[in-house]
């Protein structure tokens, strides 16, 4: 494999970006620091839930918006790093400054508070999820591409490894409310350093003689009916609904090790356990992107399947550190799996020329599952528990293992996709996608 020095230089600047992204979002991950907050706010698993569904389907819903938002091509990146710095980024500072409040606040609007900023947080992660796939994807080809999101996102694993051990090592010397603040207000510094990383890539669209038009309405439905007309796309979709229906309860996680049941394991040590997570997507990532790269991600779909299921069956027949440990190494393997194999694939199913509209079109259709999915769970852990809610997870992720062996092709064998083509102002590219955070 053969990169030129302009492409290297990209990639190279992009590991950075994703490397640093990784290390602020590792010190304040939902499932971890937001989760032991909002317990220590009084919130019940209903809200605890509410976690999982508005880091779902918030950040798959609003894509639409950012076709229109970020219409023009010639001026894309400018916009999108504008968009971290003032619209996503202030909004980890916020829940900063809304914890310093904790000993004059009522904990009812604090939990509230938290939850709300979180939700714009998402939403606004969630206008620019897809147009920030389609930037980068003009940049690198097919036979690179998982290559490179899977080198980035391994740095963004082990920096935000790090993250979480200075984050639960900081809540272990300091356990009061000032740590949990200064926690999001760093992180949202850190996170501008990410976006200095990306300002430097150089993108061939600025050199545009024009900026393209914002699409129409009709030329959306036709790009969505035609995407969805694809069998094997609507195959791949019902699989990975069910995949991250299935691992929607990882904020449960949190609570579950709180409990007795779970080992009382400290606050602190499940923060750090946020670490073990990112070190297993770190493991996965580059292996599986090159594994991707040369076979296609069919296989590598099943096997996160697989190994889903059997991250799951640990919070069956275990408690405490060690359980608490193995637990979140199995989700962040899970989540390696997930990123690089149903990111590409979500790509390499592209049926026209429109890989935007693709993109888009697949993500809201995820949306409404989980948005649901992970407050029936809520519901589901108040009236039979949590551990029977880990044993309904752990078969809806083998249900989808089996789905995905028995109905799903690799487009690359069928010939149906065309590996993430699409239009970019004048020219036609193909391509790759990371986001960070």
């Amino acid at each position: 494999m053969t990169i030129d020095r302009h492409t290297l230089r990209n990639a190279i600047l992009d590991v950075i970006g994703e490397g640093i992204w990784g290390l602020q979002a590792g010190m304040v991950p939902a499932v971890t620091v937001l989760t032991v907050l909002l317990t220590r706010y009084n919130a019940g698993n209903t809200m605890i839930g509410l976690v999982s569904a508005i880091q779902g389907g918030l950040i798959y819903l609003p894509q639409i918006l950012g076709l229109y938002i970020f219409a023009s091509v010639k001026h894309r990146q400018r916009d999108m790093i504008l968009w971290h710095v003032i619209g996503i980024l202030p909004c980890q500072a916020l829940c900063g400054i809304l914890v310093l409040f904790e000993g004059s606040l009522d904990p009812f609007w604090l939990r509230w508070g938290l939850l709300a900023l979180f939700s714009l947080f998402s939403i606004n992660i969630g206008i620019i999820v897809g147009v920030w796939s389609e930037w980068l994807a003009h940049m690198f080809s097919t036979n690179i591409r998982a290559t490179v999101m899977g080198t980035g996102f391994s740095l963004y694993s082990l920096l935000g490894a790090g993250g979480g051990l200075v984050a639960g090592w900081w809540l272990e010397k300091s356990p009061g409310y000032l740590t949990y603040s200064w926690l999001f207000l760093l992180s949202s510094a850190i996170g501008v350093f990410s976006m200095l990383a990306f300002t430097f890539i150089d993108d061939p669209a600025v050199r545009l003689p024009y900026a393209s038009e914002k699409p129409t309405l009709r030329d959306i439905i036709i790009r969505f009916r035609a995407s969805l007309a694809d069998w094997n796309f609507r195959v791949f979709l019902v699989g990975r609904v069910l995949v991250s229906i299935g691992l929607c309860v990882s904020p449960f996680l949190a609570v579950f090790y709180q409990s007795p049941e779970g080992g009382r394991v400290p606050d602190s040590f499940i923060v750090m356990c946020g670490a073990a997570m990112t070190v297993g997507t770190a493991i996965t990532t580059v292996v599986i992107g090159r594994w991707g790269d040369k076979t296609g991600h069919r296989a590598p779909i099943i096997a996160g399947a697989i190994i889903q299921a059997l991250a799951l069956a640990i919070l069956l027949v275990s408690s405490g550190r060690a359980s608490c440990v193995a637990a979140y190494l199995g989700v962040g393997v899970c989540i390696g799996f997930g990123f690089i194999s149903h990111t590409n694939m979500l790509y390499e199913t592209c049926p026209h020329d429109d890989r935007l509209a693709h993109i888009t079109v697949g993500n809201i259709v995820m949306t409404i599952p989980l948005l649901v999915a992970p407050v029936i769970a809520g519901f589901f852990a108040n009236r039979c528990g949590i551990r029977p809610l880990f044993a309904i997870s752990l078969l809806i992720s083998a249900v989808a293992a089996v789905w995905f062996i028995v109905f799903f092709r690799e487009p690359r064998r069928m010939g149906s996709g065309r590996g993430g083509t699409a239009r970019t102002g004048s020219q036609e590219t193909t391509g790759r996608s990371t986001l960070p955070g």
